[in-house]
């Protein structure tokens, strides 16, 4: 039920989870999901010995700018070209999460 709450309501939460910075994330989430372990290995590997917290203050940067990048290389061309080569003429336009958080 508090999820439920979260999808309808207008709270400070609520505005804060559909904010422009928590959107992008999501976008990202699946390249961050698959990449920051070697990011933090990379971390650990040129910096050996460091703390957990400087640990995470090093490799978070990395890894978001590692998922801006393979997003704005790879998961936005291919989306375009995937919806370009199945696009058919009266077939309703498929909806693209990426064309909604480059238009916010």
């Amino acid at each position: 039920m508090p999820f439920c709450a979260l999808l309808h309501g207008r709270g400070p939460l609520v505005r804060l989870l559909g904010s422009w910075p928590m959107r992008r994330l999501g976008l990202y989430s699946y390249t961050f999901y698959l990449g920051h372990y070697t990011l933090i290995a990379l971390v650990q590997h040129l910096w050996p010995g460091i703390g957990p917290l400087p640990l995470m203050a090093a490799a978070f940067p990395l890894t978001l700018a590692y998922c801006w990048l393979l997003y704005t290389t790879v998961e936005r061309p291919c989306a375009t070209l995937r919806r370009r080569l199945t696009d058919r003429p009266g077939r309703p336009a498929e909806p693209s999460l990426a064309e909604g958080a480059r238009a916010v």
